[in-house]
């Protein structure tokens, strides 16, 4: 049996520690070997070795890969290159067709199976075999509940024939993994002369926490030969009536296998408790206002700040203001420029109908930085996606770079795929006019193109014919397993890192970042192959045994710290609508837990939290001066005829009015895909239009059904119907049919004198001359008069009930248009809004009166407007009681329009009213920021 492990506190620095016990062991130093998990810490054990070591030979340091190595070597055997994981599943696949065709089960399952739909499936064997061999088993034919999906107990049934073809077909090309390296070592028996304890050489396994069992196979034939084993955790280990902590469960079972106790080493040293701070964010934004408060305070100390979040990195870069900065982890791909712009490609083509392409896709890809880098006119090219249809053809892309960019929708293999990406990774790289916006964006074009690129290109399945759908999938997933590295071992200045990249190092100052439950450990779903209870019973790691090993490097880390701050979010996370939120992680329930059992006390109000303001949309009352350039950009909008929309849209919010019509800011434009209220209601005014022309001068009370229905197909095979969804078309003819029917079948005897007629009216208020214009949609000859009518096909805008009848109200409009100051114009503004929230029927009698005059020797009495959503209803401006005479209807009408024009004309400023428009308002964000 070999010594009892040396246990190091982990409130003391491990590395400084560890270098310090050994060298003070005369045994074995004249050859020291200190074996490490990774290479990460390999150069602080360098350097605390050579504080002490002042002469001779500074010990020899091998991470796990190393020995692999030199364990093979010294069995005289090379390790194999390791297979990718491409390669793995496409050797899986082959396996599983081999078994097939002895196995009648697995036949009936798998046999006729495509790669495509093996794809999946073999990503899960590939990860079942790895952990298998990675627990020093060999695969074997399993036996699983039988309420699991049937192909996953055929499969699993079948596991120790697929293995075997699995291992002769990675055999036949040379090739290995991981997993199967290490299950192989142990299979090796000699021990390498280097790695063998005697007198002059101590062997020493340093840091190791949770070996997996091949790795434990290695080490204890080390440690009976002589090796020791240095471990870091809680000092309760060393006695067996203490309680240890549970992250250092581990440790404990480790020893329980291996018959064994440890050793405190030091156990009189100091072992300080750090200061832990704790800080609730309400999102990424106050975490890291929070981070410059501490690193402000914190220059010159060793300080780490660990991310849980990869997605961290760049906004942490731009908050931190050191000068020296080393990042140890890497970085998603996925996440820079260049893998967004890939990904929309592979969306692009994923969900592309023929040769066309949805357009918001296709949109997004002539939108990216790279792709504008490319187009001489990306205005037009925009213009003409947002002016077509949904789908749209790829030809209409007029760019050799975009061109072969969307050629690849079109590969018919793997080595295709990577021929096409490369040539893209190339014209990006040699386009002078792409400026990069950081180092890491032309490091990420380079590094797809040394290993996505190649792997593509010399898989084992590079030649065969596979679907698009498969090569996108493919090409995603090796996209999102990539990582940019940043490797530096250099230890001064901040460090920037992963959790898993902490081990065995330790800082003063330690920032988490990100410390919520769904980071910190993670809460990943169960092995749909191989549920958590049936690794349990294989001896295989559990989701417990992974939260074990996370749990453990945490605390290693904080407790190894003198200052360590948590921060997290406490927001609504993307899920929000199920009432689901971030919360702190369970690590950090624990640490806030021991303190309070310490402190005697709680700690709620030790928690700091991120103060929020509240503000409301409107702070202040938004405005837009009228200045000289304004009114002369006023005066087109005069010039061009003023129709009722622009007193509407005026009278509802000025500012709305003045950013719409004198700013000319436009909405963006896209391609219509739901009802398009403004399509339809073209389409329906045209239809009632040339429905009606043919009666124009004539007595109209209705027509045949069959008349209508013949002009109602015509209409919907005509070129001005709207394009709309299938199931919106099919609502659009049904409302038609129905409620225009049951206008056009309800009409009582009338003269339709003119349909859909263009006017325009100079109409002078006081001595100014105003241009108005409009189109009617219908004047009709009834007992009562000439009646203005117009079409509604959305909600319509009543004026309040009698309003006509104050006389007084509209003798003021009257007076105001001549004479009023602009406080008061303002507040008769805001009166109206309130009783007449549309002016457009007293404006169309208005503008209706020269024209009927001059072409029917008479004047309007009335209009109305025809709700054709409730079966052409009639809502008439004043109506069969109204008592007012024909003068003082005019009069009325005319008083409202007069000042609405004046005010338009003389406001000193387009002030905003917030009112339940604002949320439909497509300058509402403008409100928000502030006063113009």
């Amino acid at each position: 049996m070999g010594s009892p492990f040396c246990c190091f506190s982990w409130s003391r620095s491990f590395i400084n520690d560890c270098a310090h016990y050994l060298c003070t062991r005369k045994q074995g130093m004249r050859e020291l070997v200190c074996i490490i998990p990774h290479a990460r810490p390999k150069a602080a054990f360098i350097t605390a070795f050579a504080k002490r070591i002042r002469f001779g030979i500074l010990p020899k340091i091998l991470t796990l890969d190393e020995v692999i190595d030199l364990w093979f070597m010294a069995n005289g055997q090379t390790p194999k290159p390791y297979a990718s994981m491409l390669d793995c599943i496409e050797l899986l696949y082959r396996a599983v067709q081999r078994v097939a065709n002895e196995d009648h089960f697995v036949h009936t399952h798998f046999g006729s199976m495509d790669r495509h739909t093996f794809w999946p499936w073999g990503k899960m064997l590939y990860t079942l075999f790895e952990e298998i061999y990675r627990q020093g088993k060999t695969p074997t034919d399993l036996r699983i509940p039988e309420d699991m999906p049937k192909p996953t107990q055929i499969l699993c049934q079948a596991l120790g024939h697929i293995h075997r073809a699995y291992v002769d077909g990675l055999a036949a090309f040379s090739q290995s993994t991981h997993g199967l390296t290490l299950l192989t070592m142990t299979t090796l028996p000699k021990i390498p002369t280097e790695l063998l304890p005697t007198k002059q050489r101590l062997v020493a396994l340093c840091g190791f926490s949770m070996p997996d069992a091949a790795e434990e196979a290695l080490f204890f034939m080390l440690w009976e030969q002589g090796a020791i084993v240095c471990v870091q955790g809680d000092v309760g280990l060393c006695s067996y009536l203490a309680k240890v902590h549970y992250a250092c469960h581990g440790i404990d079972e480790w020893l329980e296998r291996w018959h064994t106790y440890a050793e405190e080493v030091f156990p009189d040293a100091p072992k300080p408790r750090p200061v832990f701070r704790f800080f609730a964010g309400y999102d990424a934004h106050a975490e890291l206002n929070d981070l410059t408060r501490i690193l402000a305070q914190t220059q010159g100390k060793s300080t780490a700040i660990v991310l849980a979040s990869e997605a961290l990195l760049l906004p942490v870069l731009h908050h931190v203001s050191w000068k020296n900065i080393n990042i140890s982890m890497g970085y998603p791909l996925h996440r820079t420029l260049f893998g967004e712009f890939i990904t929309s490609l592979v969306k692009a083509f994923s969900r592309k109908h023929g040769d066309t392409l949805y357009w918001r896709d296709l949109l997004h890809i002539v939108r990216h930085p790279f792709g504008l880098c490319f187009l001489e006119n990306p205005k037009e090219l925009e213009e003409a996606i947002c002016s077509g249809q949904s789908w749209q053809s790829v030809a209409m892309i007029k760019n050799p770079f975009l061109e072969l960019c969307l050629g690849l929708g079109n590969t018919t293999d793997l080595f295709d795929l990577a021929e096409k990406l490369d040539v893209i990774t190339k014209a990006l790289l040699e386009n002078t006019a792409i400026s990069w916006p950081n180092p890491l964006e032309k490091e990420a074009v380079i590094l797809f193109q040394q290993r996505i690129v190649t792997t593509l290109r010399s898989s084992l399945v590079a030649k065969k014919r596979l679907p698009g759908t498969l090569q996108q999938r493919i090409l995603t997933e090796l996209l999102a397993n990539e990582r940019i590295p940043f490797a530096s071992e250099s230890q001064q200045g901040l460090q920037i890192l992963g959790l898993l990249e902490t081990r065995l190092m330790d800082y003063e100052i330690v920032i988490i970042l990100d410390a919520t439950d769904d980071l910190v450990p993670g809460n990943p779903g169960q092995d749909a192959l191989v549920p958590d209870a049936a690794k349990k019973l294989l001896g295989l790691p559990t989701l417990s045994d992974r939260q074990l090993r996370s749990a453990y490097n945490f605390f290693r880390l904080c407790y190894g710290s003198k200052n360590a701050h948590l921060l997290w979010q406490e927001g609504e996370t993307q899920s929000a609508s199920e009432g689901a939120r971030k919360s702190k992680s369970r690590f950090v329930e624990q640490l806030i837990w021991e303190e309070e059992k310490l402190r005697h006390c709680l700690l709620e109000d030790e928690v700091e939290r991120a103060d929020v303001f509240l503000a409301t949309k409107a702070l202040a009352k938004k405005s837009l001066h009228r200045t000289a350039a304004i009114q002369e950009k006023l005066s087109r909008v005069f010039a061009n005829g003023i129709s009722a929309t622009v007193l509407d849209q005026f009278l509802e919010c000025p500012y709305k009015f003045a950013h719409s019509y004198i700013l000319d800011l436009k909405t963006p434009a896209e391609v219509n895909e739901g009802d398009a209220p403004d399509a339809v209601g073209s389409f329906i005014h045209g239809f009632l239009c040339d429905l009606l022309k043919p009666y124009e001068g004539k007595v109209f009370s209705g027509m045949p059904r069959e008349a209508f229905e013949s002009a109602l197909d015509k209409a919907f095979h005509g070129k001005n119907c709207p394009e709309l969804p299938a199931t919106n078309s099919f609502l659009l003819r049904q409302a038609c049919e129905t409620l225009l029917w049951k206008y056009i079948g309800r009409q009582k005897e009338t003269t339709v004198l003119k349909v859909e007629t263009d006017v325009r009216r100079t109409f002078v208020v006081g001595k100014s001359p105003y241009p108005l214009r409009g189109k009617i949609d219908r004047i009709d000859h009834r007992e009562t008069g000439i009646v203005v009518l117009d079409y509604k096909t959305g909600k319509l805008k009543l004026p309040k009930k009698d309003v006509w009848e104050e006389r007084e109200l509209f003798a003021r409009l009257e007076e105001f248009a001549a004479t009023a100051e602009p406080e008061q114009v303002q507040e008769q503004l805001a009166v109206l809004r309130e009783t007449m929230p549309s002016v457009q029927l007293p404006f169309y009698m208005v503008l209706a009166i020269d024209f009927c005059q001059n072409t029917f020797n008479s004047i309007p009495t009335d209009a109305a407007l025809v709700h054709l959503a409730e079966g052409g209803q009639e809502r008439p401006l004043f109506g069969e009681k109204n008592t007012l005479s024909l003068l003082e209807r005019m009069r009325h009408a005319q008083a409202l329009i007069g000042f609405l024009l004046t005010a338009l004309d003389t406001v000193p400023c387009f002030e905003a009213v917030p009112d339940k428009h604002c949320s439909y308002c497509p300058y509402e964000g403008l409100c928000l920021v502030g006063n113009l």
